[in-house]
């Protein structure tokens, strides 16, 4: 699927998630428990999941990409997208974050087709961060991994 600059949001995101959906599944947890992921979204839910058995879910946020006039001398654009991981177990919120990370990583070929690249000097992914909250009567443990990008796009010819 090739980039456009006329819809680099919607692009970028259906990458990431396409690529997260057909390879962030399931993990075998302490005492072989396998889990699964029950949810991808693009946000997370209104209404309050307060039960077990809405976990685990994983959003792909929209990407975040700066609001700039596409000029002739403009070639790409930096921006930034952020993967979420919600579950109702710390390890498993350990290991899909942790897939993520490498199928995006091993994925770096296809999104450079795409003209998604990384920032040069800069890293790949941003600083995890961990989270936990109560929903409900249930402990709720996230994990966020940004992941920074360049966008290069055909120049804008002005007449």
């Amino acid at each position: 699927m090739a980039v456009s600059k006329a819809t680099i949001v919607t692009d970028v995101w259906k990458l990431f998630y396409d690529r997260i959906k057909a390879t962030v599944l399931t993990t075998t947890i302490t005492g072989n428990k396998v889990v699964t992921i029950k949810v991808y979204d693009s946000a997370f839910a209104d209404r309050p999941f307060d039960d077990n058995t809405y976990y685990p879910v994983i959003v792909i946020n929209t990407p975040s990409v700066p609001v700039v006039r596409f000029t002739s001398g403009k070639d790409k654009v930096d921006g930034s997208i952020l993967i979420e991981v919600y579950t109702n177990q710390s390890e498993s919120a350990d290991d899909f974050i942790a897939q993520v990370q490498d199928s995006i990583e091993t994925y770096m070929p296809t999104l450079n087709q795409n003209g998604i690249h990384r920032v040069p000097n800069s890293e790949l992914f941003g600083e995890l961060q961990s989270d936990c909250i109560i929903r409900g009567s249930i402990k709720v443990h996230i994990r966020r991994l940004p992941i920074y990008f360049r966008y290069y796009y055909n120049r804008t010819i002005n007449y």
